[in-house]
């Protein structure tokens, strides 16, 4: 690297400023200490901002040893703390020049669960956990969405779900939060024909406040630690062999079966709580290629020729 010029401050005061001026949510500091901390500051931190080039920052992205999204995760960051130094007038323009540097790509194609295969995760997973896997499957919520539902975030009478907070894990604990987005606090129609087998869940679970967590832990009232999910998804999983899918994939069944069912790119987005059409329009797709294979495996069938 260049040596650090002697004009401006260094990269790891700057940046130490910069978050904090800024309105942030405690898990998106969290996470951009941490990205701080690993990415950012070793290779920066004892820079100055005049010093730093564009060629140090193409070499620093692509000597990364990183998923795709924590590269792009801290290039981006790196990209919005520089962005303020040209606002500052700390230096004359961002050396941030990596193309898609901040595109964050999927590290795994799209798995999607057949009607059968889904019937066949939900019938293996243990009594207690069901519920909360049915309804991140069907209706396409998070896990943090799922266990940060409370009693009165379920309704059955008019056959929605409201997601209104969400449980994170910051620091080692479990903190019960809003959705990080507006787009993440969302109403969710469930499908009709989940809802006997779910009056009939509901009509035996204990009475307890409109308020109380609708998924606690053992103790009836702490936030249900993700690790317990996980352990349940494991055997759903084992049961259809499908080894790389993970709870968050569920929602990938979820919107492909809604976008094969007719949603628009604004439905899909209300539906699983993005603020950008991108990924939507991917559901889309999915869906579309899915149709596809569909009507080709109807004419094998009709004919008893392939192409």
């Amino acid at each position: 690297p260049a040596p650090a010029s002697t004009d401006g401050p260094l990269l790891r005061d700057y940046a130490t400023e910069v978050l904090q001026r800024r309105r942030l949510r405690p898990t998106t500091k969290a996470l951009y200490d941490k990205l701080l901390r690993l990415a950012i500051v070793p290779a920066f931190g004892d820079r100055t901002l005049p010093s730093i080039t564009t060629t140090d920052i193409t070499h620093w992205y692509a000597s990364q040893d990183a998923t795709p999204t924590q590269q792009a995760n801290a290039y981006g960051l790196l990209k919005s703390i520089l962005k303020d130094a040209v606002e500052d007038e700390l230096i004359d323009r961002n050396p941030c020049r990596v193309r898609g540097g901040s595109q964050k790509q999927p590290a795994h194609e799209i798995q999607i669960l057949t009607f059968e295969q889904l019937d066949r995760y939900l019938n293996a997973l243990p009594e207690p956990r069901r519920i909360p896997l049915l309804l991140a499957a069907w209706c396409g919520l998070r896990s943090g969405e799922v266990r940060g539902l409370r009693v009165q975030d379920l309704d059955l009478d008019r056959g929605v779900v409201h997601v209104r907070q969400a449980v994170v894990r910051l620091t080692g604990q479990l903190l019960i939060t809003p959705p990080k987005t507006r787009a993440g606090v969302r109403t969710i129609a469930i499908p009709p024909h989940l809802l006997p087998g779910l009056r009939v869940w509901a009509n035996q679970q204990p009475q307890r406040p409109p308020t109380a967590l609708l998924f606690p832990a053992s103790d009836g009232d702490s936030p249900l630690n993700d690790s317990v999910l996980r352990d349940a998804h494991d055997k759903g999983r084992a049961a259809i062999g499908m080894p790389g899918l993970t709870i968050h994939g569920l929602r990938h069944t979820s919107a492909t079966i809604a976008a094969q069912f007719g949603a628009t790119i604004a439905e899909l987005q209300a539906r699983i709580g993005h603020t950008t059409p991108n990924m939507a329009m991917r559901y889309q797709h999915v869906a579309a290629d899915r149709d596809t294979q569909l009507a080709r495996r109807i004419s094998e069938h009709i004919t008893g020729k392939s192409d």
